[in-house]
């Protein structure tokens, strides 16, 4: 009798039919669906707060610098085009950047780079033969691919180590590989030589600060923001305000919006090229053309920057140039307002 009852309970068990099986992988279709953009704007909010944290660290870094030497971190200290023998400083083709890594936690990276390791040789991009190239000694090329993840934003798809691919020599040498950055000094608003793009994005022309000067012998002349192309300056100097004013950017270095993941190569830590300007609008498109790389990052909407009193602010692309320009230089006896 048992034999039978359990057969009996076996046949009148009845199991899914094809369309049931096919609505319950549909609605699970459905759910993941909806959760998967949930996830991944969740990731990418964690991402950009790290990003937002790592600008927040190099407030600090360049803050107590300041407190040290009272100026905020040098950026090349050279004379350029006055002979073969042109390196009047041991700090000749640092960035600023390397400046700051003992106020990171990197001092013992900051101990390994000789800045006197400067090798004058003949740029092949121009034929000059006054350009310095730090890639002598074995433990500046160790210094130079190191990947540091306070440079990194998490949001950028590109390779932590890239190929120096600026046209200057004196960026340690056109072609060598080095850890990369996404952020770079502010200049100021200006045209900014080797980031003076030929887009013609303003009626009538650009009417910028001129570039530094002609033969690149001034130190911050010329540099109306925090950062400039040699020397640097004191907090002292920045007279529209701290608050007021940039002092790093976000920057991505993509050679096209499109593809974000690719760079030009101009976004390495150790040199001295770790620095733009506010003249071109927030992830404005260069369409191939390194002068034209800008204010950037591959966040919705717009890209971080970093005032001179520490505090880090997210800025829209969309926000008028008068305010970019406001943000950008520091005695200018402008006023942001509201961005």
């Amino acid at each position: 009798m048992k034999k039978q009852s359990l057969r009996k309970y076996w046949q009148n068990l009845r199991g899914f039919t094809l369309i049931e099986l096919l609505v319950v992988i549909a609605i699970i279709a459905v759910l993941i669906a909806l959760l998967l953009p949930a996830v991944q704007q969740a990731r990418e909010a964690a991402r950009r707060t790290q990003c937002k944290n790592n600008l927040k660290q190099l407030g600090l870094a360049i803050h107590n610098y300041h407190d040290t030497f009272k100026k905020f971190p040098l950026n090349r200290l050279s004379n350029r085009n006055v002979g073969a023998n042109w390196m009047t400083s041991k700090y000749g083709t640092l960035g600023w950047l390397a400046m700051c890594l003992p106020y990171i936690d990197q001092g013992p990276l900051y101990n390994l780079i000789d800045p006197a390791d400067q090798m004058v040789a003949q740029n092949p991009a121009n034929g000059q033969t006054n350009e310095a190239i730090i890639n002598g000694s074995p433990n500046n090329v160790l210094a130079r691919k190191k990947v540091i993840p306070a440079f990194l934003c998490p949001s950028n798809p590109q390779e932590p180590v890239q190929t120096n691919g600026s046209g200057g020599g004196d960026d340690w040498g056109s072609g060598l590989d080095g850890g990369r950055t996404d952020y770079v000094g502010n200049m100021g608003w200006m045209n900014a030589g080797h980031r003076d793009c030929p887009q013609n994005i303003y009626a009538g022309g650009f009417q910028g600060a001129a570039w530094a000067d002609a033969s690149d012998n001034g130190t911050m002349a010329g540099c109306n923001g925090v950062i400039g192309w040699q020397g640097c300056i004191g907090m002292h100097q920045i007279s529209d305000g701290t608050s007021n004013t940039m002092a790093i950017l976000e920057d991505h270095h993509w050679q096209t919006k499109a593809s974000p993941g690719n760079s030009f190569g101009d976004n390495l830590w150790m040199s001295g090229y770790a620095i733009h300007s506010t003249k071109m609008p927030i992830n404005w498109d260069p369409a191939g053309d390194f002068r034209c790389d800008q204010w950037s990052s591959t966040h919705t909407g717009g890209a971080h920057g970093l005032l001179a009193d520490g505090s880090v602010r997210f800025v829209s692309e969309n926000v008028a140039w008068q305010v970019r320009q406001a943000l950008g230089t520091r005695a200018n006896n402008e006023t942001t307002g509201e961005y």
